[in-house]
């Protein structure tokens, strides 16, 4: 709690969190930020866009999850705030961003990661079965997408709800 308070205590994020407005006695806030598209291929640059936009309406899908809106989630990731501080400003339990990247056999494949707030860590989750990056854009992210759906949700569910980390950073 001390180091949630040290947090929320600094301008930006107290600006910031000053925006997003709490989440509705019960539910569970999810701050889902934009996946990186770390391919450098041009032809998959709007897959990541696509698969941020599909983990946003499963999340929204959830009646007991809340997320803040897109816009309010953007702002938080252009601030370059660290996680624990994204999960302070937006009032969330869970932090989810992740990377969209090639692999040496060209496959595709993605990276998501679920920060806990309450224990400090994230939980990775990756696509369990890469995609060849010879498809069109749309189609790798269908294909990502559904891969990464059952094992994200599992994620969530083991997302430790309630008080933010007492550490942030590295362990001393």
């Amino acid at each position: 709690a001390a180091a949630a308070a040290a947090i929320a205590a600094d301008p930006t994020v107290a600006r910031l969190a000053a925006r997003v407005p709490r989440p509705k006695a019960g539910v569970r806030r999810v701050t889902v930020l934009d996946l990186t598209d770390g391919t450098g291929r041009t032809d998959l640059r709007e897959a990541a866009a696509a698969v941020t936009e599909g983990l946003r309406r499963a999340v929204a899908a959830r009646p007991e999850f809340d997320m803040p809106d897109a816009a309010a989630a953007r702002a938080v990731q252009r601030a370059g705030l660290p996680v624990p501080a994204v999960a302070v400003a937006t009032h969330a339990g869970a932090v989810v961003s992740g990377v969209l990247s090639m692999r040496r056999d060209s496959a595709a494949q993605l990276l998501v990661l679920a920060h806990d707030a309450a224990r400090g860590y994230p939980r990775q989750v990756r696509a369990p079965s890469p995609v060849r990056a010879g498809d069109d854009a749309t189609a790798v992210a269908a294909a990502l997408l559904a891969a990464a759906n059952e094992a994200f949700a599992s994620a969530l569910e083991r997302v430790k709800w309630g008080e933010p980390a007492r550490q942030v950073g590295p362990n001393p």
